[in-house]
């Protein structure tokens, strides 16, 4: 089955608004209908426009060139960002990893503790986080310094 020229004019004269951005969008929701599923539409009056605002949710209209709603969807925005906030977290993490990578290789640390720092090493590079045990097998001084390093990173354990 073809597109028709006319069904081509049709679709290329359809608008696609963020709901918050233009304020006209508030009047044209009123009258937006859906017999299938009333609760898109009741969705769409009374929640959309406060959660598109604060950036929960973006809601995103399909319009006619009169303005009419023929439909909308939204797209879950915290979704979206969480991923470029644990960047930082990966930042932090990448940083500590390092970190204790530079301690494994320390000449003067004793076979006991190289044996520790692995453990953390692969606790870190596997994302299972650290137990006091890891810890608690390092001998007091190198400790001390992982512990001072644990302390500048502590929101990501």
């Amino acid at each position: 089955m073809r597109i028709t020229d006319e069904q081509k004019r049709n679709i290329y004269s359809l608008v696609c608004e963020r709901l918050s951005a233009n304020e006209d969008n508030l009047r044209y929701v009123e009258d937006f209908i859906n017999y299938k599923n009333e609760s898109l539409a009741d969705t769409l009056k009374n929640e959309a426009f406060e959660e598109d605002e604060k950036g929960n949710i973006a809601y995103y209209l399909i319009k006619n060139p009169d303005g009419k709603i023929l439909f909308y969807f939204s797209l879950k925005c915290g979704s979206l960002y969480e991923s470029i906030k644990g960047v930082d977290s990966l930042e932090r993490i990448r940083e500590l990893y390092e970190y204790v990578i530079e301690l494994k290789n320390e000449p003067d640390l004793n076979e006991s503790d190289r044996q520790a720092v692995e453990s953390i090493i692969e606790r870190i590079r596997t994302g299972k986080g650290l137990i006091k045990n890891d810890l608690a097998k390092i001998s007091y001084a190198k400790k001390g310094e992982i512990i001072k390093e644990l302390e500048k990173h502590r929101k990501m354990i």
